[in-house]
C-alpha cells in the first residue's frame, strides 16, 4: 500500500532529526577530521558519503568550484537536470539584480491632474504601484504625510488606482501552467498591500442573538462587509477535546477560508509561522469554542470592483476567530486604503474610489508627482531568499517580465529574458527551464552545474554584495538558522535551500580554512527527504574543513 506523501515526508524528517552522522555515513565521522589536505582527500570522502545506500534510488547532482584555483574540486551528475524546488530563487533574484542593478528602489507613486498644488486640490490623486511586495498601511500613511506637508486639505476630485504595470494575471498556478498547485500564493499585482491578503476578525459580546462584530483588516473603502451572523445562545462548556487529524496542505484550491494562513508555508522551503502564536491560559476551552464556533467567512466580487466579506452562522459568548481571505481585487483595496488614510488625516475627499489607467488621462491634462515612497530592491530580496517567501519572488519574477516592456505577459517577458542572460552569459546549454519565480513549479529544471555558474558569474558581478547578503546565514537566520550549528560551516556557510515533498537543494558559498570560497550546488530527487539534508550538512561541513596546502593538477 502506498503511503501518503505527507507521512513519508514527516517520516523522513524524524529520520534526519534523529540520525546521527555516523549512521549515514558509514565509517566517516566529520567530528574527528580537523582539515581535509588535498582534492584528492575530499573527493574520497565525498563520495564515500554519495555512496550510501540510502540514496541508491536517487537522483543527485553535485558541483563544487573552487574561486581561488578557477577549476571544479568536485563533481557528481554536474550536468543532470534536476527539479530545484526553492533553489530557483537564486535566479529570480540574479535576473532582477541583474536588470536593475544592487541598489535599485523600488516605487509607488502618487500623482494628482491638477494644475497647481494648494490646499484645495482642483483635480484627481493616482496611486501607481511597480511591485512593491511589502507595501504596508504604514508606508500608505508615509504617503498621506507627504501630501499633507504640501499643505492639502480637500482633493476636489477621486482617489484612483492604476496596477497596469503587472499583467493581469494574478495567480502563480494560472502563469506557471503546473497540472498541480503544489502550495498557494496570494494574488501577484504590481499595487499590493499587506501581502494581498485580508484579515476578518469575527468577535463576540456576551448577549445571545446580538449581531457580531466584524472587522476586516487593513480597513479601505475596496472591503464591503455583509454580517449574517450572532452570537449563539450559550457559552460552551469545557470537555475532553479528541485530537482530529491534521488536515494535508497540498493547497489545490483555496476553497474553504479555515485551511489559509498566509503567514505559513507548508512546501517550497517549510517554515514556522512568520508570526508566533501566543499559547492560550486554558487552551482546552478555546479548542472546543473553535469546535464549536459556526461561523462561514466568504469573498465575491462586486460589479464596481468592490470585494464583498459576508459572515454569516453563529458565534459562543465572548470569543473570537480569525481567518484569512486573499483581495480578489488588490489593487483597489490599495486604493480604499489610501482613501481612508486620507481622511483620518483631516484631508476632505469630495469624489469616490475607481479604477483608471494614467494612459487614459486626456493629454491636455498633465500629470504631477504629489509623493513618492521607494523600497531598496535588496530589502525585498534579503526577506525572499532569507525566509524562501514564496509570494515575494512571484512578484519579483513578474516584475523581471514587467521591466522588459511585457504588460501583457508578464511570464513570457520574463523567460524571455532569463534566456538573453544565458545566452550572453554563455550558460551550459540546455541545462535550465522556468516557469515560475519561486521554484513551486515541479516542471522547473536546472542542473547543479549551471548553479554553480550562476553563483560564479554573481560574485563576480556589481551586485555580488546584494545577493550575497541575502543568502541564509547558517546557524544564524532564515532556513539555516538551525543547521550547522557547532561546525566550522556555522557563521561561514551562506546558501539558498530548496524542499519540497519529494526534492531537497542548498547551493551558495562557502569558505574554507585555507582562505578559499567554493560555490557549491547539492541538488536531490527523490523520496528520502531526511537523507538528503544530511547528505547536505555533510558536505557543507567538509567543504567549510578544507585546507589545501598547494593546487593539484
Amino acid at each position: 500500500m502506498r503511503i501518503p506523501y505527507t507521512s513519508r515526508l514527516i517520516l523522513c524528517i524524524l529520520c534526519f532529526l534523529v540520525s546521527s552522522s555516523n549512521a549515514f555515513s558509514g565509517n566517516i565521522d566529520l567530528k574527528n577530521i580537523d582539515t581535509i589536505r588535498s582534492i584528492s582527500e575530499f573527493q574520497k570522502i565525498a563520495n564515500e558519503l554519495l555512496s550510501n545506500k540510502a540514496l541508491s534510488k536517487s537522483q543527485i547532482g553535485v558541483s563544487i568550484y573552487s574561486l581561488k584555483q578557477n577549476k571544479d574540486i568536485y563533481s557528481f551528475n554536474s550536468n543532470k537536470t534536476l527539479v530545484p524546488a526553492s533553489v530557483s530563487k537564486l535566479f529570480t533574484a540574479f535576473m532582477v539584480l541583474s536588470q536593475m542593478g544592487g541598489h535599485a528602489n523600488v516605487t509607488t507613486t502618487i500623482y494628482t491632474d491638477a494644475k497647481e498644488i494648494k490646499p484645495e486640490l482642483d483635480g484627481n490623486l493616482y496611486i501607481y504601484g511597480r511591485g512593491d511586495a511589502l507595501l504596508t498601511v504604514s508606508d500608505l500613511e508615509h504617503l498621506v504625510s507627504q501630501i499633507r506637508q504640501l499643505g492639502v486639505v480637500r482633493i476636489k476630485g477621486n482617489i484612483y488606482c492604476d496596477g497596469s504595470f503587472f499583467d493581469g494575471n494574478l495567480y502563480r498556478f494560472h502563469y506557471s501552467g503546473d497540472a498541480d498547485e503544489v502550495e498557494y500564493v496570494p494574488p501577484v499585482s504590481a499595487l499590493s498591500l499587506e501581502r494581498n491578503t485580508a484579515q476578518v476578525i469575527v468577535s463576540s459580546g456576551s448577549t445571545a442573538n446580538r449581531p457580531v462584530n466584524v472587522q476586516v483588516m487593513p480597513t479601505s473603502a475596496g472591503f464591503e462587509t455583509h454580517v449574517n451572523a450572532k452570537v449563539s445562545g450559550r457559552v460552551a462548556q469545557p470537555k475532553k477535546v479528541i485530537k482530529k487529524r491534521k488536515k494535508s496542505h497540498s493547497m489545490n484550491d483555496i476553497e474553504n477560508p479555515d485551511e489559509y494562513n498566509p503567514f505559513n508555508q507548508y512546501f517550497g522551503d517549510k517554515l514556522a509561522a512568520a508570526r508566533p502564536r501566543k499559547k492560550a491560559a486554558r487552551p482546552h476551552k478555546k479548542a472546543v469554542r473553535a469546535a464549536r464556533a459556526s461561523v462561514s467567512v466568504t469573498s465575491s466580487a462586486k460589479s464596481a470592483g468592490k470585494q464583498i466579506i459576508t459572515v454569516t452562522g453563529s458565534l459562543p459568548p465572548n470569543s473570537n476567530i480569525k481567518r484569512w481571505l486573499p483581495m480578489t481585487n488588490p489593487c483597489l483595496v490599495v486604493a480604499g486604503a489610501f482613501f481612508e488614510r486620507l481622511k483620518a488625516a483631516g484631508i476632505k475627499i469630495d469624489g469616490g474610489l475607481e479604477e483608471k489607467l494614467l494612459s487614459e488621462v486626456p493629454k491636455e491634462k498633465h500629470i504631477t508627482t504629489i509623493a513618492e515612497f521607494r523600497r531598496p530592491l535588496n530589502s525585498i530580496l534579503s526577506v525572499l531568499n532569507k525566509n524562501s517567501d514564496n509570494y515575494l519572488a512571484e512578484n519579483m519574477f513578474k516584475l523581471i517580465g514587467a521591466n522588459c516592456k511585457g504588460k501583457e505577459d508578464n511570464k513570457r517577458e520574463a523567460v524571455k529574458y532569463y534566456k538573453k542572460m544565458f545566452d550572453s552569459l554563455d550558460f551550459p546549454k540546455g541545462n535550465y527551464e522556468f516557469n515560475d519565480g519561486s521554484g513551486l513549479s515541479r516542471r522547473n529544471k536546472a542542473s547543479s552545474e549551471a548553479i554553480v555558474y550562476l553563483l560564479e558569474k554573481s560574485i563576480k558581478s556589481q551586485f555580488a554584495e546584494a545577493l550575497d547578503t541575502a543568502l541564509s546565514i547558517a546557524g544564524r537566520d532564515g532556513t539555516l538558522r538551525k543547521r550547522f550549528i557547532g561546525t566550522p560551516a556555522e557563521n561561514n556557510l551562506h546558501a539558498k535551500t530548496g524542499t519540497h515533498r519529494d526534492v531537497s537543494g542548498l547551493a551558495g558559498y562557502v569558505n574554507t580554512f585555507s582562505g578559499d570560497t567554493f560555490c557549491f550546488a547539492i541538488l536531490s530527487n527523490g523520496w528520502a527527504i531526511g537523507e538528503y539534508k544530511q547528505l547536505e550538512n555533510a558536505l557543507g561541513e567538509l567543504m567549510s574543513k578544507c585546507y589545501f596546502t598547494h593546487e593539484e593538477k
